[in-house]
């Protein structure tokens, strides 16, 4: 239970920074890029993942 408390104090914390950041980004930026560098991001993890995630070949007894 204690870590329950703890996660969603740390969550409590985070999150007025986090929109404060993003709504400096957006002024500074725009919300287009923004979503732009998002979208290359997710996809950089999901070509990395399949890269990293690949069944390894089986080799042949000799």
């Amino acid at each position: 239970m204690a870590d329950k408390r703890q996660h969603s104090a740390a969550a409590s914390r985070s999150g007025p920074q986090g929109l404060v950041t993003a709504g400096i980004l957006a002024d500074g930026i725009g919300v287009l890029p923004i979503l732009d560098a998002q979208a290359a991001l997710y996809m950089a993890c999901g070509v990395l993942a399949l890269l990293f995630l690949r069944v390894p070949e089986r080799v042949a007894p000799r």
